[in-house]
């Protein structure tokens, strides 16, 4: 799942525990979905990452190329991509 999109999700059941705590004044199922919020932020962190293989030889400019063309890719998943590639 795309971060952007995460976080949009996170944003809207956070506002719907807000809303059922403060406007409707129902702390239970209020609490009920903050708890989802929690628990859904949690599971959606991504893993440990680890670069595969030696990238003292990569080019820092290949690195920014590759993280412009994909903006949704970490750090490590450019030097483990460029580093396959050659």
């Amino acid at each position: 799942m795309k971060k952007s999109t995460r976080n949009i999700v996170l944003l809207l059941l956070a506002i719907a525990a807000g809303t059922l705590m403060i406007v409707f004044d129902n702390m239970l199922i209020g609490g009920i979905i903050a708890g989802w919020a929690i628990l859904y932020w949690g599971w959606s962190i991504d893993a440990n990452q680890e670069v595969t293989a030696d990238a003292r030889e990569l080019n820092p400019k290949d690195m920014k190329e590759y993280r412009r063309q994909h903006p949704d890719a970490t750090i490590v998943d450019a030097v483990n991509a460029l580093v396959r590639t050659k």
